[in-house]
């Protein structure tokens, strides 16, 4: 009885080897598979994340609105439309409440839409069914266009 127990004793640590080898093996098949991903990650970082500012803030791309003696006149065109001011006075609106709808023609400059409603002031002139557009001359300042 004695020698069964040894030839017991003597297989156990075999069984138990091969167990803790076929463990280590999963452990590196599976840290190789993450190794692979993580590296698919980071070879198409460019196209998988991407930011694109939606608001005014931060945009430093200011218009340099004319005199406000000189006369109404196109300032920019948008999608090959004249975009004409309402008036040349500057209208306080904040940066976060304003969306990009897009770029004027020559690239230089957005164009914005407010989030909000904008009442019109006394001696604004609003030509109906034409879009209100704002571009922006400073920090949380725009002139209004149509």
């Amino acid at each position: 009885m004695n020698e069964e127990s040894k030839i017991e004793s003597a297989a156990l640590p075999l069984s138990g080897m091969r167990g803790a080898f076929r463990i280590g093996l999963a452990v590196l098949i599976g840290m190789t598979v993450l190794l692979f991903l993580i590296r698919h990650d980071w070879a198409a970082r460019s196209s998988l994340e991407s930011f694109s500012e939606t608001t005014a803030v931060g945009d430093q791309a200011y218009f340099k609105a004319p005199p406000k003696s000189a006369p109404l006149a196109p300032v920019a065109n948008f999608q090959g439309k004249p975009l004409t001011p309402v008036s040349l006075r500057r209208i306080e609106l904040r940066d976060s409440k304003m969306s990009t709808v897009g770029t004027e023609d020559g690239g230089q400059v957005h164009i914005y839409a407010s989030t909000e409603p904008v009442p019109m002031e006394k001696g604004e002139a609003e030509a109906k069914g034409k879009p209100v557009y704002y571009l922006k001359t400073g920090i949380n300042e725009y002139i209004r266009v149509q």
